[in-house]
């Protein structure tokens, strides 16, 4: 993991739509071909960052740019029951009603509700700061602006905010203005540096009309964090009436079993980087298995009904077998290691290509770990009694393996047979 550092990156935006709405209708410029983003970049088809050609993501039309910066994206209606786009500042906390917008004049009170909400998630150590913050690999960092004059939303004149998102592991910002597409910011957070509503969509990308030029507000706050090699054990707090929002960091791929319990009956869902489910269910007691990839996931509970007072759920992370083709270390002139990637290993013998022959000293070279591979003076490839194949390979009585091109691809997969005596 990287050490405290000193974020270098600028602030991207997100431009608030009303959670009521469909459009963007504040935008009076509309997407074109011809325009290219000046202060941030798209994802296009190839998975490059670019100033044009943003490639669609479906998921994009159900949340703003305030559920992104939390990484709210799992189109959930926990907090607005039956509505299709995600969260407002103060719907966590309780402060604005499901399915309304924050009533706000100055940053400071957006930032404040945005302070409680995250508290009433369970996070801690929750940071409001005029200036950009350190932060390490446990913590989280969001900024939040807004404009300095209103706008007509649903016939009322309302401020509008956009919201940044810090991510630790690329060293920078990325912010989803409204229902538009997830953009890449250029640089790093200053106040003197204007933030526009400037998008990507459907049909190409916009300058927007929306400028937001109020002082920036940084919020730092301690992640829930699980981090998972062959196992990891935690208990998570649930308030009354919320959920808890873990991130899941799994340090290898492979099959993984996942028991929950607690007193009460709770739900939960287990989401890739995508927020694409990967496991949920519900009870009092949850055993169940998946496979995943290395990296990021995220792990949602809540209790089934309301309680008086907090309580937790236990949560228990395990490696299901071994797969000890991760990567090989020398380990002796005959053996190396064979290593899973959750650090186990077993030993087997090295394995070197017939046409490898060995040098003066009787060594060759293995090409699974490519450590020295002691394997004699061959004058001759040892006869019938030795263990071979129908194809030419063999096994060194010190149990060095010598393969034959042709068997190189069976012997990788574990499915080449070796014969004692002559083959029928």
């Amino acid at each position: 993991m990287k050490s405290s550092k000193h974020i270098k990156y600028i602030i991207a935006f997100a431009i608030i739509l009303p959670l009521v709405i469909n459009i963007m209708s504040f935008h009076t410029t509309s997407a074109t071909n011809e325009y290219e983003l000046k202060e941030s970049k798209v994802k296009n088809s190839s998975g490059v960052w670019a100033e044009s050609g943003g490639a669609y993501n479906e998921k994009w039309d159900h949340y703003n740019c305030y559920a992104f910066a939390l990484h709210r994206e799992e189109n959930a209606n926990f907090y607005v029951p039956d509505n299709v786009i995600e969260y407002q500042p103060g719907h966590m906390s309780g402060a604005t009603a499901p399915g309304q917008l924050p009533s706000f004049t100055r940053v400071a009170q957006l930032a404040r509700l945005v302070r409680d909400d995250l508290t009433a998630m369970g996070y801690t150590n929750v940071t409001l700061s005029s200036t950009l913050p350190t932060i390490d690999s446990t913590q989280e960092l969001i900024c939040v602006r807004i404009t300095n004059r209103t706008y007509a939303i649903d016939n009322e004149e309302r401020y509008l905010y956009h919201f940044m998102r810090y991510d630790y592991d690329t060293e920078a910002w990325y912010h989803k203005p409204g229902q538009t597409f997830v953009l890449k910011y250029n640089g790093a957070p200053q106040d003197d540096r204007i933030w526009t509503d400037e998008n990507s969509t459907n049909d190409g990308e916009s300058a927007g009309s929306v400028i937001y030029n109020s002082k920036i507000v940084y919020i730092t706050y301690t992640k829930k964090q699980i981090n998972v090699s062959a196992s990891a054990s935690s208990t998570q707090s649930i308030n009354p009436g919320k959920d808890v929002f873990c991130e899941v960091n799994f340090e290898y791929a492979g099959g993984f079993n996942l028991q929950l319990s607690s007193q009460y009956s709770f739900e939960y869902e287990l989401y890739n980087d995508s927020f694409d489910i990967v496991s949920s269910g519900s009870g009092s007691s949850i055993n169940t298995s998946f496979s995943v990839n290395e990296g990021r996931y995220y792990l949602r509970m809540n209790f089934e009904n309301v309680l008086s007072s907090s309580n937790s759920v236990n949560v228990s992370f395990s490696h299901i077998g071994h797969s000890y083709t991760d990567h090989y270390i020398n380990y002796t002139t005959a053996q190396h290691k064979s290593c899973c990637g959750c650090g186990e290993y077993t030993l087997n013998n090295h394995v070197v290509a017939q046409g490898a022959l060995p040098d003066s000293n009787g060594y060759g070279i293995c090409i699974l770990c490519r450590g020295q591979v002691f394997m004699g003076n061959l004058n001759s490839i040892p006869g019938s009694d030795m263990p071979h194949t129908a194809n030419g390979s063999y096994i060194l009585q010190n149990g060095v393996v010598v393969l034959v091109d042709e068997d190189i691809e069976a012997y990788m997969n574990g499915t080449l047979v070796f014969y004692t005596g002559e083959v029928q």
